[in-house]
């Protein structure tokens, strides 16, 4: 599967990184770090997410510390 990661969502991980920033500079490190991790764990395993109820859009939960982000992407099929 080939990963295509819009730039809209790239600006919202940068969004959020300045935001935790401003608090503590090594876990706004960790939290963009986690998530891009997750993102690039769906090439391999696209469906480990769960619906969201729209439709053909799923979640994947990314959890750190005692919260989660979550990210909301689509699989799109290709023949």
């Amino acid at each position: 599967m080939r990963l295509i990661i819009y730039k809209e969502a790239i600006a919202d991980i940068y969004r959020l990184r300045e935001f935790l920033a401003d608090r503590e500079t090594r876990t706004a490190q960790r939290v963009v770090a986690a998530l891009y991790d997750a993102i690039r764990s769906l090439e391999v395993f696209p469906g480990r997410g769960r619906p969201s109820g729209v439709p053909g859009v799923r979640e994947l939960v990314v959890p750190f510390g005692r919260s989660a982000y979550l990210v909301r992407y689509a699989h799109l099929f290709r023949s």
